[in-house]
């Protein structure tokens, strides 16, 4: 059990796990060690959210979009597809309330709303400037004649 912990592939699969042998009849001894797996799962957490952040830090100013896909529109994508990675591992990890209450799951929280609202301030500040440019753009082309005389 310890050495499947030591090498976790991911938070929610762990977390998982966790949740299964929770439910299966077995010695009191391997029920609290099972328990006592929460730290390194939320550890585990930590390290997705900093990858998250690392990997959202470095495409910043080149987001990764795909093929025919507008820039600005392809940009908030990419940034909430990173955003939802990690959510679904919190809202996994609310469903156990003891998880998140605990010292080191108050500082991973904290660290994911951290990386969530730096995600949120990137989108909404592109949206903006995407705003600002399409009216004024809009009203530059509005104003132009349709049909020329020639």
């Amino acid at each position: 059990i310890d050495d499947s912990f030591k090498t976790l592939r991911s938070a929610e699969g762990a977390f998982d796990m966790i949740l299964n042998f929770r439910h299966i009849r077995s010695r009191e001894a391997i029920n609290s060690q099972m328990m006592k797996k929460f730290n390194e799962i939320l550890t585990q957490f930590m390290k997705e959210v900093d990858l998250m952040d690392s990997m959202f830090k470095d495409g910043i100013n080149n987001p990764p979009i795909y093929k025919n896909q507008p820039p600005v529109a392809g940009a908030i994508a990419w940034s909430r597809s990173l955003f939802h990675r990690n959510k679904r591992t919190v809202l996994r990890f609310k469903t156990l309330e003891e998880m998140l209450q605990g010292e080191l799951g108050v500082v991973a929280k904290e660290h994911y709303l951290n990386t969530a609202r730096q995600m949120k301030a990137f989108e909404d500040k592109l949206y903006e400037n995407w705003l600002q440019n399409v009216e004024n753009t809009l009203n530059t082309h509005l104003k132009k004649p349709i049909l020329a005389i020639g």
